[in-house]
Parts: C-alpha cells; sequence; structure tokens
C-alpha cells in the first residue's frame, strides 16, 4: 500500500532536514562566532583591517548572520532538538568569553586565560549536545520504524479485511485503474492485467445524466453513494452499492479515487421478483375485491328476495291464528299454521344470520353510535324475550339497575343479547329453567351477563364455541336446532364494538355469558349521563 511509504518519507525528510542543519548550523557558529568576536580586538581595526586584510573572516561572519536569519525565519528554533538549546548556550558563553578577550587584548593576564577556558568549556558544550542531538535522533529513528511498522501492519490488517469484505478498486484522477482486489476481478470475471490501466467509472447500463452526476459530485472532491448496475466479461449483468472516495491532493484537487462496493445481485433480484409479485398480488386484490362485491351484491339480493317470499308467510300465518280476521281453526290446524309460522321465522334469522357472518368476515360490518339508556334498552331484550318464553315455564329476571346511558350501536348490542337468551332458553329446562340477565358499569365499559341454570358446558367446548358453525352437540339426535352461527356472530358484533365476550360455565351447573362494550362519548366529546325512572321488568 502506498499510504506507509507516504508516512515513511514524510518521517524520513524530517529526520534528513535536521541533520543536515545540525552540523551547517554548528560550523558557522563555531567558526563565525570566534572569528566574529574576535574582529572586536581592536574595535576600530574592523573597520579597516576588516575588509582588507581580512575578508574570509568577513566572509565567514556574513555566513554566520545570513544562517541565523533563516534559522529564524524558517522557524528551525521550533524544532525539539536539545543541540539547538545548547547552541544557544555557546553563543552567550562565546560572547561572554571574546568580551573579555576584547578588553584585554594587550594584557595575557588570568583574566585573557579565563576567557579561553570558556570558550573552551563553549566547545565541549557543542560537543556534549551534538552527542545528545544524535542519540535523540537515533532513538527517534528506531521509534518511527516501531511506529511505522505498527501503522504499515494496522494498515495490513484493514486491507486484508477490506479485501475480504469488500470490493475496492482505487483509480488516479481521469478514472484509469491503478489497484483493484481478487474480488473485483471475481466479479467482473476480468484478470487484474485486464483491469488494471482501463477506464472503470463507465456506467453503459444507465442513463447518460447518472454518470455526468457521479463525476460532478467525485470531482467537486464529495463522496458519492447509489447502486451502479455493470456488465461483467462474459456479457452478464451484475449490481453493486458504490461508495466513490476522492482522496483530496495538495492542490486542493482530488488525486485519485478509491471506490469500495458491496455486490447486491441477489438483493436486486429479489425486490424484482418481489415486485412482479406485488403487481399480480395488487392485480389478484383488486379482481378479489371485484368478485367479493360481486357475490356481497348477490348474497344481498338473494337475502331481499328470501325475505320478501317469506314477509307474506308470516303474515298469512299470523292473521289465519288470529279468529277475528279468518275464523276459528281446529286444534290440528293452528298447530300446522304455528309450525309454519315458527319455521318461517327461523328462516328469516337464518338468512340474516348468514349475511350477517358474511360481512363479518369481510371486515365490511356497519356499527352506528348513540345515546342509549341502558337500563331501558335491558327492559326491550326482556320484551323480546317474552314472545320466546310463550309456553315455557322458564323464570327470566332483569336485574339490572337505573345505570345511565352509553354511546354505542342499540341494535347491535340488542341482536347480541337475543342471541345469547336464545342460546340460554334452548340450553335450560323448559319447565324448570331459570334465565338472568343484569348490566352495570364497569370502569369505561359496560358488562352484559346472562345467567342461566341449563346444561352447562365443558372446558373443552369453551374453547371452540365462538368458532363460526361450531355445535357442542353434533350428534344425529340432538335435540336442539341452530346453523352454529349465533355465538360466532355475537363475538362479531362485539369485537366490532370494541369490546370483549367470555363464557364462565360447568358441566351440570350452568353458564354465564359476558360481553363488555365501552362507554363511549356523544359526537361533541362531552359525557352525558340522564338517569333513567323505569324499573327493571321481571318475568316468570
Amino acid at each position: 500500500m502506498y499510504v506507509p511509504r507516504l508516512i515513511e518519507n514524510k518521517m524520513i525528510t524530517q529526520e534528513k532536514k535536521q541533520s543536515i542543519l545540525v552540523p551547517i548550523i554548528t560550523m558557522f557558529a563555531i567558526v563565525g562566532s570566534s572569528i566574529g568576536f574576535s574582529m572586536l580586538a581592536p574595535l576600530p581595526s574592523v573597520l579597516l583591517n576588516g575588509p582588507l586584510f581580512r575578508p574570509y573572516d568577513v566572509l565567514a561572519v556574513g555566513a554566520f548572520a545570513t544562517v541565523l536569519f533563516f534559522y529564524f525565519k524558517k522557524g528551525y528554533y521550533k524544532i525539539n532538538d536539545i543541540f539547538f538549546k545548547g547552541l544557544a548556550g555557546y553563543v552567550v558563553i562565546s560572547l561572554f568569553a571574546e568580551g573579555i578577550i576584547a578588553m584585554s587584548a594587550t594584557n595575557f593576564d588570568s583574566t585573557f586565560n579565563v576567557a579561553h577556558i570558556l570558550k573552551d568549556i563553549g566547545y565541549m558544550l557543542i560537543i556534549i549536545v551534538l552527542s545528545k542531538s544524535f542519540q535523540q535522533q537515533f532513538k527517534m529513528k528506531v521509534e518511527m520504524g516501531h511506529e511505522i511498522e505498527k501503522q504499515t501492519d494496522e494498515l495490513e490488517k484493514f486491507k486484508y479485511a477490506l479485501d475480504e469484505s469488500a470490493i475496492v478498486a482505487i483509480t488516479d484522477n481521469k478514472g484509469t485503474i491503478t489497484y483493484v482486489n481478487d474480488k473485483f476481478c471475481n466479479i467482473s470475471k476480468y484478470t487484474k492485467e485486464e483491469l488494471i490501466g482501463n477506464k472503470i467509472l463507465k456506467f453503459d447500463e444507465h442513463p447518460p445524466e447518472f454518470a455526468d452526476n457521479i463525476w460532478k459530485t467525485i470531482s467537486s472532491g464529495k463522496v458519492w453513494r447509489g447502486d451502479v448496475k455493470n456488465i461483467a466479461k462474459d456479457g452478464t449483468n451484475y449490481w453493486a452499492k458504490t461508495v466513490i472516495t476522492p482522496l483530496i491532493g495538495k492542490n486542493e484537487k482530488p488525486e485519485r479515487y478509491i471506490i469500495i462496493r458491496t455486490d447486491i445481485t441477489e438483493q436486486k433480484w429479489i425486490e424484482d421478483v418481489l415486485s412482479l409479485q406485488a403487481i399480480e398480488l395488487s392485480n389478484a386484490l383488486k379482481r378479489n375485491k371485484k368478485v367479493e362485491k360481486l357475490k356481497e351484491e348477490f348474497l344481498a339480493m338473494i337475502s331481499h328476495e328470501l325475505k320478501t317470499l317469506l314477509t307474506p308467510i308470516i303474515l298469512w300465518a299470523g292473521a289465519l291464528k288470529n279468529e277475528n280476521i279468518l275464523g276459528k281453526l281446529t286444534t290440528d290446524q293452528l298447530d300446522a299454521i304455528t309450525t309454519i309460522s315458527d319455521s318461517a321465522d327461523e328462516l328469516t334469522k337464518l338468512v340474516s344470520d348468514i349475511f350477517d357472518s358474511y360481512k363479518l368476515d369481510l371486515e365490511n360490518m356497519s356499527f352506528s353510535s348513540e345515546e342509549i339508556k341502558i337500563d331501558e334498552m335491558m327492559n326491550e331484550a326482556v320484551e323480546q324475550a317474552e314472545q320466546i318464553l310463550l309456553h315455557k315455564e322458564i323464570t327470566f329476571k332483569n336485574t339490572t339497575l337505573s345505570i345511565g346511558t352509553m354511546y354505542s350501536d342499540y341494535k347491535r348490542i340488542l341482536q347480541v343479547m337475543k342471541n345469547i337468551i336464545i342460546n340460554a332458553i334452548d340450553f335450560v329446562d323448559p319447565n324448570n329453567g331459570k334465565i338472568e340477565i343484569n348490566a352495570s358499569i364497569k370502569k369505561n365499559s359496560v358488562l352484559f351477563q346472562v345467567k342461566d341454570n341449563g346444561v352447562g358446558i365443558s372446558t373443552e367446548d369453551q374453547k371452540n364455541l365462538f368458532q363460526k358453525f361450531y355445535q357442542v352437540d353434533t350428534s344425529t339426535t340432538r335435540k336442539h336446532g341452530g346453523s352454529g352461527l349465533g355465538l360466532s356472530i355475537c363475538k362479531g358484533l362485539v369485537t366490532g364494538m370494541k369490546g370483549k365476550i367470555w363464557v364462565e360455565s360447568k358441566v351440570g351447573k350452568g353458564s354465564i355469558f359476558y360481553f363488555t362494550i365501552p362507554v363511549g362519548k356523544p359526537k361533541d366529546d362531552t359525557e352525558v349521563h340522564l338517569k333513567s325512572t323505569s324499573t327493571p321488568k321481571i318475568s316468570n
């Protein structure tokens, strides 16, 4: 990889710069300062004899001054090296020593000797700091070598992980390939020799503006991300999720591009298949809705036609039973008319149940919301039950108190109550049966219950009780009729009104059916509770 070499070259350049500067500055510092300070004795000779008789001294001093100028101008004093600290000490010592020599140039006394000793100390200081500097540079070089080795190792691991998980390519700033990994060769079916030196950023499977947008993005130094469709050497297509990252050079323009891609050919294939299936499913749903609508219209028509035919039968049967209309009938005739009337009623109920069950299955049942006086609704449930309880010795009680109002579908709640009451009537003793209904407020719902002392329901049968067409007694000699739709319709209606329904029962000890319906709110979201003054009805 080129990245470790780049780091290494940068470090070596800095090291070379320091290793070159140190001896040059040392040489000019020692020679220039020594000569320069010696020219101060005597001072007038600097102005006269220096340029004439000692031009090399002047040249040395000038060179030293030039080195110092660039030393400060280029900021070399910022380099963290002990040599430059020692050099500063040497200059101070030399300045002090040369000053002493200049003052005692004609007297070789002890002061003069001290000055030379100081200069010797300065030379020793330079030697010491140079040695120390070389040690530091050697140590730094070793540390740099370790750091380069460490970074190279990390980069190799990163490269290995990247090559194993992604399709990688590197290009120059014109899009010409300079590096590809094995995964790139595998997916494109080309060899490295065939790829390197060729253009990678070709988008023949996309419109021209697609490629223009990519080049515009990456040439401006921004990262581009997207899905690209390519052609392999064998002519097959493959898709790749692509990220193109420009590497910016010193001129603030991209020098090369790193392209990292992930093969998403299978994902695209799945998306295409799912898209086609979604279209087919949508068309099938449209056809199904059309068929369901036709079925609903057909069922509604049949229901209407059947009820139309049953209505005169029920009316004429009622008229025949009334001796004031068509005269008195014999007992056998009255029994026959009663059988016809009851059968017509059962058939009417069956037609309604089938139609309601179908609408519930389609989730097409509509529910109204109106103000309901709960106790009055329960009294109406008693009145409906009284018509069914004629000629039966069954005790029927309504223990509902005056509890106020709710907002829901009056007709559908009564339908649920009637279905459960009819179910209770079928399973209690016709001569000693007891049925009790009640409604009460429980938190934000109204709890309705129908209790009987019938034969009870086993735990196993309770699990399937609210399923469509389920019968507790399925034998050919069963005593109780019915289509098996009643309780399943009750569950559908209660659920549609956002309530719950369940049963508690033990064989031989009767049953209690419960269902809840939310109290609800009026349309203006203001709760109104109207107390009823009516009293519960009790039927024997």
